[in-house]
């Protein structure tokens, strides 16, 4: 009987021969042997522990182990990049100096392959397009976003916040620039998450204007500890400032602005797909 070459096995696989005889008077007489087969674990581990792997092109978590069949061969590779824990990874080399997606045969042994993984520089979150929500509205009130008022297409347009309502105008498309500094635009229109006039001054409007790469459309994305998806946004400004909704306001149409950062609630967004 022949060893499929792919796949998992159980802890107790055998495969039974019966050998069948027939002398010239027709007596029969059978025999059945059990085939064991050797069998090695294969571990597969990362570095850092917990970041997603391919097996056989299916998603597995490290660390796993597997009991294969001694001759398997099996196909190991990566996510890449992907995100645990807030930080971003990068896939650098296996152990055992293979490709990101490569061939193995299960050795006579038990055996670990680790994928080793690096920080990418930067970015708490992944380049995409997001909502952002003011964490100070109450629960019990409609949830508000970030909103390019009257869908306006046009530069030096005003942004508030609104009744969340999933148009485009409420969607911001985050470009990862390095250290954590992001340029943000406005998904409906292409125009940049601006501060007035690059001002460095407490309640200087945020707009969306053309984009021109310049400080004012510079944002830092700074994670709150302890809150998982909330994070302060401080425009490039050369001041310690942060993205607020004026006073504090929960009503939909109140001003977004930019204030010295004091870790208010209406300084901290969810920023979410």
């Amino acid at each position: 009987m022949a060893i499929p070459n792919r796949g998992e096995v159980a802890a107790n696989v055998f495969y039974a021969f019966t050998l069948t005889v027939r002398d010239s008077g027709g007596l029969m007489q059978s025999v059945t042997r059990e085939l064991h087969p050797r069998t090695a674990t294969v571990t597969l581990a990362s570095n850092p522990t917990g970041l997603q792997l391919l097996l056989d092109g299916a998603p597995v978590t490290a660390p796993i182990s597997v009991l294969n069949v001694v001759g398997m061969i099996r196909t190991l590779g990566v996510v890449s990049p992907q995100t645990l824990g807030g930080s971003q990874f990068t896939f650098s080399s296996w152990s055992d100096v293979g490709a990101a997606s490569h061939e193995i045969t299960v050795p006579a042994s038990n055996v670990t392959f680790t994928a080793n993984f690096s920080a990418s520089a930067g970015g708490p979150i992944a380049d995409g397009t997001y909502r952002v929500l003011p964490t100070h509205i109450p629960s019990t009130s409609t949830p508000q976003c970030a909103d390019v008022s009257g869908r306006s297409t046009a530069s030096g347009a005003d942004v508030i916040q609104w009744n969340c309502n999933g148009q485009t105008n409420q969607a911001w498309q985050f470009r990862h620039l390095g250290g954590g500094i992001y340029e943000i635009t406005a998904a409906h229109s292409g125009l940049c998450l601006s501060v007035q006039a690059g001002s460095a001054s407490n309640g200087a409007d945020v707009l969306q204007e053309t984009c021109n790469a310049s400080a004012a459309q510079r944002w830092l994305v700074r994670p709150v500890a302890g809150q998982s998806g909330v994070f302060e946004l401080l425009p490039q400004t050369g001041t310690e400032r942060c993205l607020d909704v004026f006073n504090s306001g929960t009503a939909a149409g109140t001003d977004i602005v930019q204030w010295a950062c004091n870790g208010g609630a209406n300084q901290r967004f969810r920023i979410t797909p």
